[in-house]
């Protein structure tokens, strides 16, 4: 199973969010973004918006990593070059 990702308003949405997908919020399978640091180098994950996630001062910040985390998944692999 993936991990995931939980970009929400509140502590409190995250856990309206896992307990309405079954979820447990202390499983290491969810990740609550609260702030970027938590997503740093993260792969092979699902990324869900829940509540009002803009409300958060490092909205901002997460949404970078966001756009970080999208990037390295969808990357191809460079392969290096062959010289002759």
């Amino acid at each position: 199973m993936r991990r995931t990702v939980v970009v929400a308003g509140s502590a409190a949405q995250f856990f309206l969010w896992c307990r309405q997908n079954g979820r447990d919020p202390r499983s290491s399978q969810v990740i609550y973004a609260d702030r970027p640091e938590k997503l740093y180098g993260l792969v092979n994950v699902d990324v869900v918006r829940f509540g009002t996630p803009w409300v958060n001062p490092r909205a901002f910040e997460i949404e970078r990593q966001v756009g970080a985390i999208r990037a390295r998944q969808h990357s191809e692999p460079v392969e290096p070059a062959h010289l002759p």
